[in-house]
């Protein structure tokens, strides 16, 4: 049988895909998840622990069921091994990276407007750092999880050895920096960063030290006594 080709059934995953988005991160936003994660909970008793609608936090664990995010038994909803991840409490918790995606989700819907007036809807990271610090440092946050999942592979890239000074330029909370050294204890990191970023650092990764800076000046705005033998440029690429 030959292939029919393309139909307009092949767009609607993608069309509706948000929908799974927004389950998501009404779980973590509303505390669903959180409340969840010691075990099996009746729905009106989580709509009064979370401060929800009892009608709206049905319908939330409905869409969660389907997607195999909760599992229901009875009157009983539980999290899924797989939802268990969006539990703050959790050792390998997702949900600050929830946290950051829901804040671009709600940037990514006026993407036609973006398009129309060519105008971004999000500022840059020096405003954003300046003016909203809770929203910047969870973004930090969210971004040093990211790494934990995805930055293993760096110091193989990178490929350093022997000793080093390395200078990890817009590094945030470190955790690129952190991976080389856990790999090679003979690198000597020090995260560069505007002010504003040194707590998610010192949260974070605190054996790393912290040099305030700036991208946009000449040496980063550092003295020019300073030397590094390496220079990482990584967190601070796409936003520029």
């Amino acid at each position: 049988m030959s292939d029919p080709g393309p139909t307009p059934i092949d767009l609607i995953d993608p069309i509706t895909a948000y929908q799974r988005s927004a389950l998501i991160a009404t779980a973590v936003e509303t505390g669903v998840a959180d409340a969840m994660a010691d075990g099996s909970i009746k729905a009106g008793d989580l709509a009064t622990l979370c401060g929800t609608d009892a009608r709206g936090t049905s319908a939330l664990l409905a869409g969660l069921a389907a997607i195999e995010i909760v599992e229901r038994a009875g009157d009983l909803f539980s999290l899924t091994a797989k939802g268990a991840f969006l539990a703050s409490s959790h050792p390998e918790s997702v949900a600050e990276i929830v946290r950051k995606e829901w804040f671009f989700y709600k940037a990514w819907a006026e993407l036609p407007e973006a398009v129309a007036d060519g105008h971004a809807r999000i500022g840059p990271w020096r405003q954003r750092i300046e003016e909203e610090p809770e929203t910047a440092e969870a973004f930090l946050r969210a971004l040093d999880d990211l790494a934990s999942l995805f930055g293993g592979e760096l110091p193989g890239l990178a490929g350093l050895t022997g000793p080093a000074r390395l200078l990890d330029v817009g590094g945030g909370s470190g955790s690129h920096a952190a991976n080389l050294v856990a790999a090679n204890p003979e690198i000597q990191a020090t995260v560069l960063d505007l002010p504003g970023a040194r707590a998610v650092l010192d949260d974070r990764h605190p054996e790393l030290p912290f040099a305030a800076g700036d991208l946009d000046q000449p040496r980063f705005g550092r003295p020019g006594g300073e030397f590094w033998d390496v220079v990482l440029l990584s967190n601070i690429l796409h936003d520029h």
